[in-house]
């Protein structure tokens, strides 16, 4: 720590305490990045750097556009590992696109950007307004690094983070995005497009994953050639394949060629077709797996959605591993779960095309406005096994409630998560199926939950008190099946 100056008045346990905040906030926003996930990324790098190290004032952001599947965010996080020590603070916004689906979505994005530079979680904020005014007076005012990954036409930069302009001239921000057009609202953003892998690099990293080397064996050449044809130079669709092909005999390469080479070159979602036969393979019970992470759980632990799996057999120690051999989701250095953005969107497209005109006939139903209008229009929902639903913080109490009667049909729900509802009624005869109850938030929650087959219930932050009902209910049961329990009382509650 050059430059570090030290008094005799000063005690040695807060000279190591500032020494150890100094090193946390210098190095907790690295990202750890698998080495295969690099090939070929060197150049786009030196690129992207050079328009980052642009000494203009008006120079401060640069946009990473090209379609999905290419590498925007892998390469946005190794730029973003390289340079940011050279800022005062840093910050990096994942999945803006689909956190902005949630209503509370700015807001989170404000809090997380404003826990990042000052490093104190303690500054959250209850508004959008209070977020940009607190952006313009505490984060404005230092050199920051901020990457904003994946947006659309629904980021409005001046209504979440606020006017450019306030921020130093020597701060810089690096956008992705699928939508060149995204990129308007910033007149002088240096653009950077990201096109597909060249051939060469295609089949190193094909050879990655499906021979666990740089190049393929040379009886093994002309067939990873064709492969790497049909994967159009998508490193996604590349890793995937790849992946499903490992240690799998030669027929079963030839099959798969057939499979792909039919699917037209025209059609307009080409890389979730490509990574569709690799979602045909699963057996019955990973399909389940799949679906459920790429509806519900990305970025959840898996310790809070394995027992529910294991309740319904679902066997999600060998599930798992499965799915993370052949690519398609991975647990990250906290054991969350994460897939890419056109997995994640595969597996809701899957569920989709169960019914495409009528959500309620669809096995998950993670819109809200699809899960409200299922209730509001007394729906039949017998072919629904999870729902999740965020209720708007801003609607009015009645608004916010949930009766036991919206839920008599949905005799095969096994997952339902609900935040910052009111739910009201007699469940003891309702859910018979139910494995996993998450009710976060919630302002009202019924006593009298029917539990046979409950292995997990998350209260955190609910208004529930000492005197609730249910705690009988919860002791009693917690012999036989509840083997995950969440409860954490508010702090004003007593």
């Amino acid at each position: 720590m050059k430059g570090w100056h030290v008094t005799e008045s000063d005690s040695q346990g807060a000279i190591i305490q500032q020494i150890l905040s100094e090193v946390e906030l210098h190095l907790g926003g690295i990202y750890t990045l698998v080495t295969d996930e690099l090939v070929g990324i060197d150049s786009h790098v030196e690129e992207v750097m050079t328009l980052l190290n642009s000494s203009s004032s008006i120079g401060k952001v640069v946009g990473i556009h090209g379609m999905g599947g290419l590498g925007k965010t892998t390469l946005s996080k190794v730029v973003y590992n390289k340079i940011c020590t050279q800022f005062e603070r840093f910050c990096f916004l994942e999945d803006v696109r689909e956190t902005l689906t949630n209503s509370e979505g700015a807001l989170s994005l404000q809090n997380k950007l404003i826990s990042s530079i000052l490093k104190k979680d303690n500054h959250q904020v209850s508004n959008v307004s209070e977020g940009i005014n607190m952006i313009k007076e505490r984060v404005c005012k230092h050199k920051v690094l901020i990457v904003i990954d994946d947006i659309d036409g629904r980021f409005e930069f001046d209504k979440i983070i606020g006017n450019l302009g306030d921020f130093s001239f020597d701060s810089r921000f690096m956008f992705t995005t699928r939508y060149k057009r995204a990129l308007d609202f910033f007149p002088n953003c240096k653009l950077y497009e990201i096109g597909e892998m060249s051939h060469p690099l295609s089949l190193q990293l094909f050879s990655k994953h499906a021979f666990g080397m740089d190049s393929p064996p040379m009886e093994d050449v002309a067939i990873s050639e064709e492969f790497v044809k049909v994967a159009a130079g998508l490193p996604l669709a590349l890793k995937v394949i790849g992946s499903l092909l490992f240690r799998r005999e030669r027929k079963f390469w030839e099959e798969k060629l057939i499979e792909l080479q039919g699917i037209p070159s025209t059609t307009e979602n080409k890389v979730q077709e490509r990574l569709k036969i690799s979602y045909n393979e699963l057996s019955h019970n990973e399909k389940q797996i799949f679906l459920d992470i790429a509806c519900f759980f990305v970025g959840t632990h898996k310790d809070l959605i394995y027992y529910m799996w294991s309740g319904c057999d679902f066997y999600p120690e060998s599930g798992i591993t499965t799915l993370i051999h052949i690519s398609l989701m991975k647990l990250d250095e906290g054991n969350h779960f994460w897939m890419h953005d056109h997995i994640k969107d595969l597996g809701r497209a899957i569920v989709r095309e169960e019914d495409i005109q009528h959500p309620y006939n669809r096995s998950r139903i993670w819109s809200t406005d699809d899960a409200l209008d299922m209730f509001r229009n007394a729906k039949v929902k017998i072919f629904v096994n999870g729902l999740m639903i965020f209720v708007d913080v801003k609607s009015r109490e009645h608004e916010k409630e949930l009766k036991s009667v919206d839920f008599k049909d949905l005799l095969g729900l096994r997952y339902l998560e609900v935040r910052y509802g009111s739910i009201m009624g007699d469940f003891s005869q309702v859910l018979p199926n139910l494995c996993s109850l998450r009710l976060p938030h919630c302002e009202s929650i019924p006593s009298d939950i029917y539990m046979k087959k409950l292995v997990v219930l998350d209260l955190k932050e609910c208004n529930v008190k000492d005197n609730w009902r249910g705690w009988n209910r919860i002791k009693v049961n917690s012999i036989s099946s509840l083997v995950f329990f969440m409860y954490q009382l508010r702090a004003h509650t007593k």
